[in-house]
């Protein structure tokens, strides 16, 4: 019989790290090729992206967006501070609001300011950084908003200045409606000056007519008349002359008022002012037109007729500025007046003026005029008919210089169209709601690749309908103190519902689009799927759970590894000396039955230690070539009798089985520790079945298994329809002495036995089970691809004859070295004994016999018995070597002594093992 190969499992154990290296390489692969597809993504982004570091301030990478947008090379950014290009009045701002929000927590954060481009100059950039990592790494993207800025800018300058000419005019100014009442939504001092009350009074509507006028028969007079020339719309009857204005006490004033309709808006702008001092006289006259051209001049409005009979037209003076021209080059007739439009646009004016004269039919139209020197402006012209004896005579109207406004549209329109590209293009989901219904307003498209849905069905829903309805509930709730302002923002995680039925985790950060009255107009989101990361962490913490589980169990195989040397010194000294003594004992003699009794439990305690070395994955094994189906065939009917009549057993192997390298009394083992638990699990009658199986096991599947490696497998596995474990007791079933059983009936090494095994055999093991559904244990043991061995048989071991050769032994531990020699001085051996190396060394040289064999314990003080057998073996090169040891086989293995073709015995052994193996090792060749 041929000695086991101890160096199968050291190169078993080579395949495996190579498979796994080779593995490594390949995620390292796939892992570059996903960075190289980031790093694309990022360099051709046409939104401004760079990662900084927030605690050095400096960038470490930015895009070519964001090079050209300032003009910098990349290297002229890298590694130099932001904080360096941020406008000086912006500089500690930026840092506060950064530091804030970072105390706070916020995962996005939003900032504006301005960055110095390259040639010196400043624009406006929004940010939005999201940090990416607790050591103060943070990713940005900016948009260019410089042109927006410029536009709000000139609005505000514009607006400001109009109020501070309003407020500093000698005339009265409101814009208000009539509908059905007077409503003013703006009037300056002066107005309410000239009615002598309150801005409030006058802004009221229950309270206007009464604050003006006293006398109620009179106020109903005025009132009925204001509101019925208001409703024709004729500016000719919303211009009143001398309108008296009465307090009691008081002297009556009077004010002159003219009232401009401004279209599609239902409102007018009323202009007063006070003619008191100068009614009926030519200086009022004088200075209500000078009052009306500077009117006009501030408001860029001016005024123009057409007398049609005379085919005559009369421009005031702000309309010869709008036209680029002096008073002086009057007169102007209707064809040159038309002729400064622009030519694809008169047309437009022919035939608005056409139906005004024909018709009767009033105009309002935009329009693009050049100017005299040339210069393109765009104005408002109105025209309005005006009639005697049901016929047009007049066309007047005004002309209005808008091209400010136009601008500030064409600068909002093109800020549109970009953030609508924006919106359309951007790499996340971004959607708008309803913040009332939570009706979806406006959605891109990678919204729709998200959920499954498309833009139409999107918007025919609300966004509670797609939330999975665990979520629903808290989600809901925290859209409604987002928009109510109870939460100043909104991020969360959680489950959407595509359209298919599968779930999509999502990450939402959600605000409120608010008006100037605070009032909630939308909701504005951006979506981004997190199912990767989501099933990630929760694949990393399912295998953080198996190396704990793994750890542990390898905590606990070093431990009863650690123990088994000196107890198995201990079983050794015992069962030596009891055989000794029974040897010595009559038979029939009581004392031997005692003697016999301590030997039982010797021998049970022996195999105590065995099944933890088992568990371990540490004891010596011989491992052959088997054919798992022919194994388990062979022991069905000892298994048979062991679950007893009441329970079935089936067997179902599997076709064309592959070969496997394994101890067949480890498979006797497996099978009898998994039977009897099975058996266990059933109350009365039952069913047991074993079967096989070939399986090859992916990378995908290894994430299932802890221990598991990629390749091909026989698959074992033994079920039962027994009362099942919960999960909790799963979680602890291989450890040693862990047991479910009562007291008296089960040692908890049964399964912790078959653990060992499996693992020492570079195979892995699965349970699955549910209670009261029964029991599935699954075995994977990995194919074995070598020729066949041919199956030897071992002789029945006869009793080893006496000797009469030298022994020396070595031997640390007294009583098992006294013992050692006692049994081979009654087999007839001629002993040397030395209790340390270095005594064994002092016999060896003084000794001027032949030594024949020299027996050994592996670990010692002083030199371990592989160096001490090369010292000895150079003063007696025909010397036998017989190696010893109770430590288990892994540190065996490291001293050398497990090599092919050494003598080995593993402690503890009994009388005839020793004699036999030294009578063994004495004969070889």
């Amino acid at each position: 019989m041929s000695d086991p190969d101890p160096h199968e499992e050291l190169r078993l154990m080579l395949k495996a790290l190579e498979q796994e290296l080779a593995q490594k390489r390949k995620t390292e692969l796939s892992l570059r090729a996903r960075l190289e597809e980031i790093e694309e993504i990022f360099s051709l982004s046409i939104d401004m992206q760079c990662i900084a570091d927030i605690n050095t301030t400096t960038f470490l990478k930015v895009n070519p967006a964001f090079s050209n947008v300032l003009g910098y090379k990349e290297d002229e950014l890298l590694d130099r501070s932001y904080l360096d290009f941020i406008h000086p009045e912006d500089v500690a701002p930026t840092i506060a609001m950064i530091n804030e929000k970072l105390k706070e927590g916020k995962e996005v954060i939003n900032f504006t300011n301005r960055y110095r481009c390259v040639d010196g100059t400043y624009r406006w950039l929004e940010w939005v950084s999201h940090p990416i990592s607790k050591k103060g790494i943070t990713i940005a993207v900016a948009h260019d908003i410089t042109e927006r800025k410029k536009v709000e800018a000139a609005l505000k300058e514009s607006e400001t200045f109009i109020k501070t000419v309003m407020e500093h005019l000698p005339i009265g100014i409101a814009v208000n409606s009539v509908d059905p009442e007077v409503t003013f939504e703006y009037m300056n001092d002066k107005f309410s000056k000239f009615y002598r009350t309150t801005k409030e009074a006058l802004s009221n509507p229950d309270t206007f007519w009464e604050a003006v006028y006293e006398d109620p028969i009179y106020r109903e007079k005025i009132r009925k008349r204001v509101l019925e020339d208001c409703a024709t719309g004729d500016p000719t009857r919303m211009f009143w002359e001398d309108v008296p204005i009465t307090r009691k006490g008081e002297e009556t004033t009077f004010v002159t008022a003219m009232n401009t309709p401004v279209p599609d808006k239902q409102l007018m702008i009323s202009t007063v002012w006070d003619v008191t001092a100068y009614n009926n006289s030519e200086a009022t006259l004088r200075e209500t037109k000078r009052l009306l051209e500077e009117t006009q001049g501030i408001s860029k409005l001016g005024g123009w007729e057409y007398d049609i009979a005379a085919q005559r037209i009369i421009w005031t003076d702000e309309v010869y500025r709008i036209h680029g021209m002096a008073p002086s080059d009057r007169p102007i007739n209707l064809d040159r007046a038309i002729g400064f439009y622009a030519p694809e646009q008169r047309g437009k004016l022919e035939e608005a003026f056409r139906l005004a004269v024909e018709r009767g039919i009033p105009y309002d139209l935009e329009l693009e005029l050049i100017k005299k020197n040339e210069e393109h402006v765009w104005v408002r012209t109105m025209g309005q008919p005006i009639f005697k004896d049901d016929q047009v005579v007049r066309v007047t109207g005004n002309i209005m210089d808008i091209t400010s406004r136009k601008q500030a549209e064409d600068a909002l329109r093109e800020s549109e169209e970009q953030f609508k590209a924006m919106f359309e293009m951007a790499s996340i989901g971004m959607a708008q709601a309803d913040p009332q219904t939570g009706q979806w307003l406006r959605v891109n498209q990678k919204v729709c690749e998200i959920t499954g849905y498309s833009h139409e069905e999107l918007l025919a829903m609300r966004i509670p309908e797609i939330i999975h309805p665990e979520d629903r509930e808290r989600d809901w709730k925290a859209f409604r103190n987002l928009v109510i302002g109870k939460l100043p923002d909104y991020h969360a995680e959680k489950r959407y519902i595509r359209k298919d039925g599968s779930i999509v985790w999502v990450n939402v950060n959600m605000t409120v689009l608010r008006d100037i009255t605070g009032h909630p107009t939308r909701t504005m989101a951006t979506i981004e799927d997190i199912t990767d990361r989501i099933q990630a962490e929760e694949e990393r913490a399912k295998l953080q759970d198996q190396l704990l589980q793994s750890q542990k169990m390898e905590s606990v195989g070093r431990l009863a590894g650690g123990v088994a040397h000196d107890f198995n010194n201990m079983l050794g000294v015992i069962l030596g000396y009891v055989e000794l003594a029974m040897g010595e004992v009559d038979p029939s003699h009581s004392l031997h039955a005692y003697l016999k009794e301590i030997l039982n439990a010797a021998m049970r305690s022996a195999n105590l230690t065995r099944q933890l070395l088992a568990f371990a994955r540490k004891q010596t094994v011989s491992p052959k070539e088997l054919d798992i189906n022919d194994t388990i065939a062979g022991m069905l009917k000892i298994l048979q009798r062991i679950i007893g009549e009441d329970i079935h057993l089936g067997w179902q192997p599997g076709a064309n089985l592959w070969p496997v390298k394994l101890d067949p009394s480890q498979v006797d083992q497996i099978l009898a520790n998994l039977c009897v638990n099975a058996r266990d699990a059933i109350a009365g009658i039952g069913k047991i079945t074993i079967e096989t199986q070939n399986l090859t096991i992916d990378h995908d599947d290894c994430a299932l298994h802890a221990g598991c490696v990629p390749g091909e497998y026989v698959m074992l596995a033994v079920s039962d329809d027994g009362c099942g474990m919960k999960k909790e007791i799963i979680g602890n079933l291989f450890e040693p002495f862990f047991t479910t059983k009562g007291v008296g009936k089960g040692t908890g090494l049964g399964l912790a036995t078959v653990y060992g095994i499996i693992k020492q055999n570079n195979g892995f093991i699965d349970v699955y089970s549910e209670p009261d559904l029964g029991t599935t244990f699954k075995i994977y043991l990995p194919r074995l691809i070598s020729k066949a061995e041919q199956a030897q048989t071992e002789d029945v071991r006869e009793p080893a004859s006496r000797g009469h050769e030298t022994v020396l032994i070595v031997e640390d531990e007294p009583a098992t070295l006294k013992l050692t020699n006692l049994v081979l001085e009654k087999q007839g051996y001629r002993i040397l004994s030395a209790g340390t190396p270095g005594e064994a060394i002092q016999l060896a040289e003084k000794y001027t016999g032949d030594i024949h064999l020299l027996i050994t314990d592996v670990i010692m003080p002083e030199m371990n018995g592989r160096d001490l057998a090369k010292r000895i073996l150079s003063l007696y090169p025909n010397l036998k070597r017989l190696f010893m040891s109770g430590y288990t086989a892994d540190v065996i293995a490291h001293h050398g002594v497990l090599d092919e073709n050494v003598n080995f015995i593993q402690k503890p052994f009994s009388v005839e093992d020793l004699t036999a193996k030294v009578r063994e090792v004495l004969d070889q060749e």
